[in-house]
C-alpha cells in the first residue's frame, strides 16, 4: 500500500487543497485508490465524502464507485453506473461553486465565478467514447466581469456526428450558437451556425489581457460556418453599437457608433468603417482582405485619417516612449499576409508632443559583490521566443513601408537623455521626412528636421541644473538608419556676470577706482553646439556676448572672450564658472578678498569626462584587444582635510581570460591613484599596491553554483588608506521572472530510468 497527501498552500499558510489517501494493489491486476474522507479541504473548508469512494484502475476499464462530494448546498458526483468495467460514467453538479476549484490556482485575483448545476454522462469508455451533456452556469463571470448565465447541451448519439446547442443570457447579453460537426473519414465538416442578438463590449473586455479598458456599447450580428473543415465556407455580418473602449497600450479612447464587417467565402469587406479618437476625429477604412480560406490573404485597403490622436500616453504606460501624437494621413495597404506593402502620406500636426527614453548601458566589473539580481526578461528572443521547429505553410517575411512624413511647425519633441539626472533635449520645428522599411526588416530616413526652437536641460553633479535655448536655424539631418542622424544644434545660456574677473591681467596696473567700473555686469552667452552622429556626439562650448554689449569699455571685454574662446583649458574654466558659479575665475589670484576657484573648476571639468574617459577606453579595448576582456574605470573625487582640498583620482584596469569552456574564468586588475604630487595618496601609487585578482568556478556546466576566490585592494581616503579584502564565496544563480519562482522546487522526475544493456 501506498500513502498520498496533495496540499496546496496560500500565502497565509492554509490550505486551499489538502487530499489524503492511499494507493492498493491486492491482486497485482489492478490498482485501487481510496481518498481519506476525514481529510479532504478545499479552501481551508471540510468537505464531506463518502466513506465508501473507491477508483478501480484495471485493464479492463475504469470503474468509480460513491465518490461523492458535499458541502453545505453545493455537491459533486462522479458515480459508475454500475460494477462492470468501464460502465457509463456519470458526473453530476448541483449549485458547484466554480469559484473553489478556480480559488486553488488564483493568487490575488478572482477569476472565474458561477454556479454550475447539470449533468454529463460517459458511455462506451472502452471503444469509441459518447457522451451527453446538460450543464448550465448561472452568473458566470471572469475576471470580476458579470458574463450571464451559460446553458450547453451536447452529444453524440449518432456515430461520427457531434451535435451542440450553446445560449449565452443575463449581463445584458443574447447570443445562440449551435450546429454540428461531422467527423467523416474522408474529411471532417461544420455546419455551424450564430446569432448575437447582444454581447456587450463590457464582457469581450477581461479576455483582451488587459488591453481594452472602460468598455461600453455592443456588438451583434450574424455568423455560419459550413462545408469542410479544411475549407470552410464563411458568412457574417457584424455591427458595433456605440461601442466604445480604451486601448491600453496607447491610452487612447476609441469609439465605433455604428459601424460593420462582413465576411463572405470570398473575403472580409470594410465599407466606410469609421473610428473616432477620444475628440471625435475619424480615421476611416475602406477596401477588402481578399482570402478563401483565412490563410492566404490579399490586402487592398485605404486609411484615411483627419485630426486623428494615434498616441496619448504617460511614462507610465510606456517606459520609452510616451506623449500625444496627432496626424492626418492616406494610406494604401497591398501585398498579401507574407509581405504587406504599405505606402502613405503622414502629417504630424501641432498638438504632437512626443517624448524619447534614450535607455543607457553601464559598464562594471564582476567582482562578486552581488548575490540577487533582478532581471526584467523583456527580450522574447531567448528561450521562450523561439520559434516552433514545425515548418509553416505561409511564412511571414515582413513589411515593405513607404511613408512621406510632414512636420507641422508646433510639433514638439522629447529626447530624455538621461531619465536619472533629468538631462533632456526639446525642440521643434518643421521638415519633410521619407521613413521606408524593405522586407529584410532594414530602415532608412532621409530628411531634414529645421529646428525653430527648443531647449537643452543640462545638470552638472546632479545637483546644478541649468536651461539652454537652442538657437534658431539647428538641424538633424538623415540620411540612412535612423540612429544615423547627424546633428548640428546650437544652444545658448544667457548669463549676467561683471567681467572684472575674467581681465585680472589687462587690470593688473589700474587704481582700485578705475576697476571697479569693471564690476558692472554685462550681458554674455555660453553656447553648447551639439555636431556629428546621433549617438556619438561632439559637444563643445563657446562663449559670446550680447550685441550691445560688445562695444563696452571700447571692447576690451568683447576681445578677452574672443582670445579665451582659442585657449581650451581657459574656455573650459570660464564655462563652468559662468554655469555653477554665475561669475568669472581669475586666472590668478586677484586682489584682497578674491578667490582662486581654479582648483574648484579643474575638478568639476574632470568629473564631468569620467564615464566619458571610461566608456571610450572600454570601447577602444574591446576594438583592438582579442581574446581577453580588458576594461577600464576613471573616478575623480575630493578629499577635505584640515590642511585643504586634496584631489584623488582613480584609475582601475581589469583583464578577464576565460578557460575549459568558459569553466573557469581568472580576472585581474589593480586599482592605481593618480593624485597631484603632494597628495598623502600618491605613496600607494606604486611600491604599496598589490594587484586584485579573482578566481571564478562554475561548479556546475549551468553555471548555476559559482565558487569565487579574491583578494582586493582599495584606497579609502586619508584616513583608512588602502585596505586589503580577501576572501572565498559560493555563489547561486537562477533566473525568474516573479518572486514565488525562486523558491520552488524543481519536480522530481518519477520515471523510471531505463536499465543498463548487459555486455
Amino acid at each position: 500500500m501506498i500513502s498520498f497527501q496533495l496540499d496546496v498552500k496560500d500565502s497565509s499558510g492554509g490550505d486551499k487543497l489538502l487530499m489524503t489517501g492511499n494507493v492498493k494493489e491486492p491482486d497485482l491486476k489492478a490498482y485501487l485508490i481510496h481518498i481519506d474522507s476525514k481529510k479532504l479541504l478545499i479552501n481551508n473548508t471540510q468537505w464531506n465524502l463518502a466513506e465508501g469512494n473507491l477508483i478501480k484502475i484495471a485493464p479492463e476499464g475504469l470503474n468509480i464507485h460513491e465518490f461523492l462530494l458535499r458541502e453545505g448546498g453545493q455537491g459533486i458526483s462522479i458515480v459508475s453506473q454500475s460494477e462492470e468495467p468501464n460502465a457509463p460514467l456519470k458526473l453530476s453538479f448541483q449549485s458547484f461553486q466554480l469559484g473553489e476549484l478556480s480559488q486553488i490556482i488564483e493568487s490575488d485575483t478572482a477569476l472565474l465565478r458561477g454556479s454550475m448545476n447539470g449533468t454529463v454522462e460517459l458511455r462506451n469508455l472502452g471503444g469509441t467514447p459518447g457522451f451527453t451533456s446538460d450543464l448550465t452556469i448561472d452568473s458566470i463571470a471572469y475576471q470580476g466581469h458579470p458574463i450571464g448565465n451559460i446553458a450547453l447541451r451536447a452529444d453524440n448519439l449518432v456515430a461520427d456526428k457531434y451535435e451542440a446547442k450553446l445560449t449565452l443570457s443575463g449581463a445584458d447579453n443574447s447570443v445562440e450558437v449551435n450546429g454540428s460537426y461531422f467527423a467523416n473519414k474522408d474529411a471532417d465538416a461544420l455546419d455551424l451556425h450564430a446569432s448575437i442578438k447582444k454581447l456587450t463590449m463590457q464582457s469581450i473586455e477581461p479576455f483582451t489581457a488587459g488591453q481594452l479598458r472602460k468598455s461600453t456599447g455592443y456588438l451583434s450580428g450574424t455568423a455560419s460556418i459550413t462545408g469542410p473543415v479544411a475549407h470552410p465556407q464563411i458568412n457574417g455580418d457584424m455591427a458595433f453599437t456605440d461601442a466604445a473602449f480604451n486601448v491600453a497600450y496607447i491610452n487612447n479612447y476609441i469609439s465605433l457608433k455604428n459601424d460593420h464587417i462582413k465576411v463572405d467565402p470570398q473575403g472580409i469587406y470594410f465599407n466606410s468603417f469609421t473610428i473616432l479618437d477620444s475628440m471625435g476625429q475619424k480615421a476611416t477604412i475602406d477596401g477588402a482582405i481578399h482570402t478563401t480560406d483565412f490563410r492566404k490573404m490579399k490586402f487592398d485597403l485605404s486609411i484615411q485619417t483627419n485630426k486623428f490622436t494615434a498616441l496619448n500616453t504617460r511614462i507610465e504606460d510606456n517606459p520609452l516612449y510616451f506623449g500625444r501624437v496627432m496626424f492626418s494621413s492616406q494610406i494604401k495597404v497591398s501585398g498579401d499576409q507574407s509581405l504587406p506593402i504599405i505606402k502613405g502620406n503622414v502629417q504630424l500636426l501641432d498638438a504632437t508632443n512626443l517624448a524619447i527614453v534614450i535607455p543607457t548601458s553601464k559598464i562594471s566589473m564582476d567582482r562578486g559583490d552581488g548575490i540577487v539580481v533582478l532581471v526584467n526578461h523583456t527580450d522574447t528572443t531567448g528561450i521562450m521566443g523561439k520559434k516552433d521547429t514545425v515548418s509553416h505553410e505561409l511564412e511571414f517575411k515582413g513589411i515593405s513601408l513607404q511613408a512621406n512624413v510632414d512636420i507641422a511647425k508646433k510639433v514638439t519633441f522629447k529626447v530624455i537623455v538621461d531619465k536619472t539626472s533629468g538631462d533632456s533635449l526639446v525642440v521643434h520645428g518643421d521638415g519633410q521626412l521619407s521613413f521606408a522599411i524593405d522586407a529584410a526588416g532594414n530602415q532608412n530616413l532621409t530628411g531634414t528636421y529645421n529646428l525653430s526652437g527648443g531647449s537643452y536641460d543640462a545638470s552638472f553633479e546632479k545637483v546644478i541644473h541649468k536651461h539652454f535655448n537652442i538657437k534658431e536655424g539647428s538641424s538633424i539631418t538623415w540620411n540612412g538608419r535612423p540612429e544615423d542622424a547627424v546633428l548640428n544644434v546650437s544652444a545658448f545660456y544667457a548669463v549676467k556676470s561683471a567681467p572684472a574677473d575674467l581681465l585680472t591681467t589687462e587690470l593688473a596696473g589700474m587704481s582700485e577706482s578705475e576697476r571697479s567700473g569693471y564690476n558692472k555686469p554685462l550681458g554674455f552667452d555660453v553656447y553648447l553646439s551639439i555636431k556629428g552622429e546621433l549617438l556619438k556626439p561632439e559637444i563643445t562650448f563657446q562663449l559670446d556676448m550680447d550685441d550691445k554689449d560688445k562695444a563696452a569699455f571700447s571692447g576690451i571685454v568683447y576681445s578677452k572672450v574672443t582670445t579665451v574662446n582659442q585657449e581650451p583649458d581657459e574656455l573650459n574654466k570660464q564655462v563652468f564658472a559662468l554655469l555653477i558659479l554665475g561669475k568669472f575665475m581669475p586666472t590668478t589670484s586677484g586682489g584682497s578678498g578674491s578667490t582662486d576657484y581654479g582648483d574648484m573648476a579643474t575638478n568639476l571639468a574632470r568629473n564631468s569626462v569620467n564615464q566619458l574617459l571610461s566608456e571610450q577606453l572600454n570601447k577602444l579595448s574591446g576594438k583592438y584587444i582579442k581574446g581577453v576582456d580588458l576594461n577600464f574605470g576613471l573616478q575623480s573625487n575630493d578629499e577635505y582635510t584640515q590642511t585643504g582640498v586634496q584631489q584623488n583620482t582613480q584609475v582601475t584596469v581589469a583583464l578577464k581570460k576565460t578557460f575549459f569552456k568558459d569553466r573557469l574564468g581568472v580576472q585581474v586588475g589593480t586599482s592605481i591613484n593618480v593624485p597631484n604630487s603632494n597628495s598623502a595618496a600618491s605613496q600607494y601609487n606604486s611600491n604599496s599596491i598589490t594587484g586584485d585578482i579573482l578566481i571564478d568556478y562554475k561548479l556546475t556546466p549551468d553555471g548555476r553554483f559559482h565558487f569565487k576566490a579574491f583578494r582586493l585592494n582599495q584606497y579609502e581616503g586619508l584616513i583608512d588608506g588602502l585596505l586589503y579584502k580577501t576572501g572565498v564565496s559560493v555563489v547561486y544563480n537562477k533566473d525568474f521572472n516573479a518572486l514565488h519562482e525562486l523558491f520552488m522546487r524543481k519536480k522530481k522526475d518519477n520515471q523510471p530510468k531505463p536499465k543498463a544493456a548487459k555486455e
